[in-house]
């Protein structure tokens, strides 16, 4: 396969990929796919901090909790 054609079948793929996705971001259902997909991403990215951070907290919450308030 020549140089040539071989660089028109990339772009022949690449336009109908193109042609797809625009196609897609149409439809109600492909930006409710993209919200979740997205939210999705954020909780699992999110998660392991979030778990990192109740640990403190937890620990603040209990020497609130348990000390006495000083009295001046």
């Amino acid at each position: 396969m020549s140089q040539r054609k071989m660089g028109k079948t990339m772009m022949d793929m690449i336009m109908k990929a193109k042609d797809w996705a625009m196609a897609r971001l149409s439809e109600r259902t492909s930006w409710d796919g993209m919200t979740i997909i997205g939210g999705s991403v954020l909780i699992i990215i999110g998660m392991p901090i979030i778990k990192m951070l109740a640990w403190p907290a937890l620990f603040y919450g209990v020497y609130t909790l348990l000390k006495e308030e000083g009295h001046v």
